[in-house]
């Protein structure tokens, strides 16, 4: 029973760790395209 817990709680940790890890890449890349976009606006302008 103990053993099932503690295994539960690591696929948890990883889960938590997996979707802060993809929220990190997600801002990461969303600050790039927002760069890159004003880069080619004031290309255009």
């Amino acid at each position: 029973m103990n053993l099932l817990l503690s295994s539960s709680f690591e696929i948890k940790l990883s889960v938590l760790n997996y979707n802060l890890v993809f929220n990190i890449l997600s801002h990461f890349i969303a600050l790039i395209n927002g760069s890159y976009i004003i880069l080619l606006s004031k290309n255009f302008l």
